[in-house]
């Protein structure tokens, strides 16, 4: 998710948008989710392509996300937005849609410019604001509160399996030390100016706060949980021939994925170790369209903070299919 600033307005600029809607084989009458609507710019489109018996489902976290679409759909009854989580699907289709399934969704995953470029959301090491990082700040802890509480085996454990921070430990133990003094962590930048004291500029591109500011917020807001629960439901969720549009950007998200992808796409035998004989083979659930897809050259000229997307597809298989 991503926008360009200018000096009056912000544009937000869905990465990928083109490839990632014309992926979804839109059925101008069909049931398709936004999974995670930022300012829009997937739904925008994806709406232009339905009829009115067509249907969109947005999500999203954040408040202001939430206000803009509904504020630009509230008079259009094909859409309906909802200020949570993706994982919350399932509840919603049932709730509000009779258990129907859905024909296509897409996720635009991590965090939006509107998010990076406000320092009062603390999402950035290099605005000073205070240190929050919730996509919704009426729901639980903000990064300062969690690091006050947090023993140091958690901080650094969140460190490392979210951001791949090398430094995890040293981090960890400096951020639990600063307890004891009478500034505790309380704005993004006393959050960057300790990491920046306690590890060296080791990468010449990155900031050395960036893998924690990445992996506290991606804890905080519980999104890798998320992708997984999401993907359990893809299978039971989605019709026959339905499209599922993956635009990742972290290498923890692109590994969940590719998991998620190699579970329902490849067939297997099941081998019994008491009688030694081999089972059914298992048959794929899903299959690839395409291969994984990097954004171009020139989008990333455009706009730098895609730099990092790739885009994968997914159908699902019927019966007769597999």
């Amino acid at each position: 998710m991503t926008q360009n600033q200018t000096s009056r307005t912000l544009k937000h600029t869905s990465v990928m948008k083109d490839q990632a809607v014309d992926a979804l084989n839109i059925d101008p009458t069909g049931l398709y989710v936004d999974a995670t609507y930022g300012r829009g710019g997937y739904s925008e489109s994806i709406m232009n392509r339905l009829n009115q018996h067509g249907a969109l489902i947005a999500f999203d976290k954040d408040r202001e996300a939430y206000e803009h679409a509904h504020k630009k759909y509230h008079n259009d009854a094909r859409f309906k937005i909802f200020q949570t989580s993706f994982k919350s699907l399932s509840q919603v289709l049932r709730e509000y849609y009779h258990g129907r399934k859905i024909n296509g969704i897409v996720f635009d995953l991590g965090i939006s410019s509107p998010q990076i470029d406000d320092p009062k959301r603390g999402f950035s090491f290099s605005k000073n604001g205070p240190l929050d990082m919730r996509m919704n700040q009426d729901e639980g802890d903000s990064a300062a509160e969690w690091l006050k509480k947090a023993t140091e085996k958690e901080i650094a454990d969140v460190l490392k399996v979210y951001g791949e921070e090398k430094f995890s430990r040293k981090i960890a133990s400096a951020i639990v030390l600063s307890r004891s003094s009478e500034k505790s962590l309380q704005t993004t930048k006393d959050l960057s100016d300790l990491i920046r004291n306690t590890v060296p500029f080791y990468e010449k591109t990155k900031d050395p706060s960036t893998r924690s500011f990445q992996a506290i917020r991606i804890f905080i807001n519980n999104e890798i949980e998320d992708i997984r629960d999401i993907c359990e439901q893809l299978p039971l969720i989605l019709s026959d021939h339905g499209r599922v549009v993956f635009v990742s950007f972290q290498s923890i998200e692109h590994r969940v994925i590719k998991q998620f992808i190699k579970k329902v796409t490849a067939g297997n035998e099941s081998f019994d170790s008491l009688s030694g004989l081999i089972g059914p083979i298992k048959k794929p659930s899903f299959k690839r369209i395409g291969k994984a897809t990097q954004v171009s050259n020139d989008e990333v000229m455009d706009n730098r903070r895609s730099r990092s997307a790739w885009m994968r597809v997914l159908e699902k298989l019927s019966c007769q299919d597999t």
